[in-house]
């Protein structure tokens, strides 16, 4: 808000100032941040400010915009910061943090049946899913977030496929289905997800739709589950493989859940070429914020010198998903690369060669 003589600047939640704040720059004198570090500031120097009176207002496109970018450096999180990211819900692979050796002890039905063998599992090992069906896991699994004071909890499955094999469990999973080409468990761990979500209604709890649980469960969930969607939309250059992930994302977003998210692999440093993927950026950003898709989760892990132009689109695309991505681009080509945008320009733009005419 700008007035006779001042400026203020103001933010919901006010631990959003910082993120107003760099807005306010980005808007004001085209302060950007393209990477980490001093090489990738650029912040214009004026010597006047002049606003016109009146008010602007800007409510982001996702109300939760993370990208993980795998380092503890200062300059890696002023980054993540002055390109207004904010985590506003807490999720993970939780299942070993929720369950201790000494429950299972006391509890042995709760772990695992596996080829014919009760498992012992140890959280550091994380290769085990716990009995879902079992009486009191629910129960046991609120009880342990109920002493935690947080707003959103993490209830996302180990990264593992070894589900208990009981008949229960069996029974639970019903008629042996199929989806992406694995098994189909979705609507026994969404039963476990909505049993925690009933008894703990006012956390909001983030779960995974990830490898055998990525499809929606056939019926609704609780309004307090936010699912995270996993999967690799760099995919989509593969217009069926598009065309499957955005009917589940709709159909997600039609499940009960007040707000879902989705969760994209943007990699990054393990790879040993060049994989900016700029189309899937561009086109898979916006389509969740028109599908409904309110927040939003990414393993970067770059490597700058191939990954920043990726990074940087993304965050901008989160803050605003109608943003034009080739406008965008085009400032960065020429406020970071400058003497040789014209170069980086032609080496970040080729489409994948299925794209290709």
């Amino acid at each position: 808000k700008a007035a006779a003589g001042r400026l203020e600047l103001t933010s919901y939640p006010a631990d959003a100032i910082e993120a107003a704040a760099a807005w306010f720059l980005c808007e004001t004198v085209g302060a950007r941040w393209f990477m980490p570090g001093e090489i990738g500031e650029h912040v214009p120097a004026r010597t006047e400010l002049r606003l016109a009176f009146g008010e602007r207002v800007h409510t982001p496109s996702f109300i939760s915009r993370n990208l993980a970018l795998g380092d503890s450096a200062p300059e890696s999180a002023a980054w993540w910061r002055h390109n207004r990211m904010r985590a506003s819900f807490r999720h993970g692979h939780a299942m070993s943090a929720l369950f201790k050796p000494d429950d299972f002890r006391k509890h042995p039905e709760w772990a695992p049946l596996v080829n014919g063998v009760r498992l012992a599992p140890m959280p550091a090992d994380g290769n085990w899913q716990p009995n879902l069906v079992a009486p009191g896991v629910a129960e046991h699994v609120a009880e342990v977030l109920r002493k935690r004071p947080e707003f959103s909890s993490a209830i996302g499955l180990n990264d593992s496929i070894r589900f208990d094999q009981s008949p229960a469990t069996r029974a639970a999973v019903g008629e042996a289905g199929w989806f992406r080409q694995r098994p189909d468990y979705s609507g026994m761990y969404f039963r476990f997800v909505n049993d925690v979500a009933r008894l703990l209604p006012n956390r909001f709890l983030a779960a995974y739709a990830y490898d055998w649980t990525e499809n929606t469960p056939g019926f609704a969930v609780q309004r307090n589950v936010v699912p995270y969607l996993t999967a690799d939309r760099s995919e989509w250059f593969d217009e069926s493989a598009a065309q499957e992930d955005q009917a589940l994302i709709r159909r997600w977003v039609s499940s009960g859940a007040e707000v879902v998210g989705v969760y994209d692999y943007y990699y990054g440093a393990p790879f040993l070429v060049p994989r900016p993927t700029l189309y899937a950026v561009t086109r898979s950003i916006p389509f969740a914020r028109g599908a409904g898709v309110r927040a939003f989760y990414a393993e970067v892990y770059p490597n700058w010198g191939l990954d920043g132009p990726k990074a940087w689109l993304a965050a901008e695309l989160l803050w605003d998903a109608a943003a034009k991505p080739e406008e965008l681009l085009d400032v960065y080509y020429r406020d970071y690369w400058r003497e040789v945008a014209g170069p980086m320009r032609e080496f970040f733009s080729p489409l994948p060669c299925e794209l290709r005419a």
